[in-house]
């Protein structure tokens, strides 16, 4: 690459500089979880965006800038241009599950299971749930959870009269 920063796009210098501030400012919203963890720039990039772009090129259509290990600072051997799938599998919060001698990540164990991964994330986090009954019950559909409703109402009539009484 020839380093000529003359045909950098808008697109590049801009993530150029957010990942300045999200590491050196700490009035930035997002300091804490970067700069504010230790997450730092190379030496190198922190010369100037002619060393960035050196390294890194243009940003990609669709592509924002990742860091590979995310417990590392941005440099040209822990950075990527990711698409959003890519960027949404490699954050922090994408702990790996082991369910029945396979680990995956809760993503594909909800694309497997044909469910959404909110879905998934709410019953191990909010809702409680182990991993065995949140990876093992299917998810109703809304004509079944209806049913259920009106099922409930059904049997006692006044639990909706009741809810609404303070």
């Amino acid at each position: 690459m020839s380093g000529r920063t003359d045909t950098a796009s808008k697109a590049t210098r801009s993530s150029y500089q957010d990942m300045k501030q999200r590491c050196l400012n700490p009035n930035s919203k997002q300091y804490a979880n970067y700069g504010g963890r230790g997450i730092g720039i190379s030496e190198k990039w922190m010369v100037g965006f002619g060393e960035f772009f050196k390294d890194m090129g243009n940003k990609p259509e669709g592509m924002t800038l990742d860091r590979v290990d995310n417990s590392k600072g941005y440099c040209k051997e822990n950075c990527r241009w990711a698409n959003a799938i890519e960027q949404r599998r490699n954050q922090r919060r994408c702990i790996p599950i082991s369910f029945n001698g396979e680990t995956k990540l809760i993503v594909d164990w909800a694309k497997d299971l044909g469910i959404s991964d909110l879905t998934l994330s709410y019953r191990l986090n909010k809702g409680g749930w182990s991993i065995q009954r949140a990876l093992s019950t299917p998810v109703l559909s809304r004509n079944e959870c209806a049913k259920i409703g009106r099922r409930a109402r059904d049997l006692n009539p006044n639990a909706a009269m009741d809810a609404e009484t303070p």
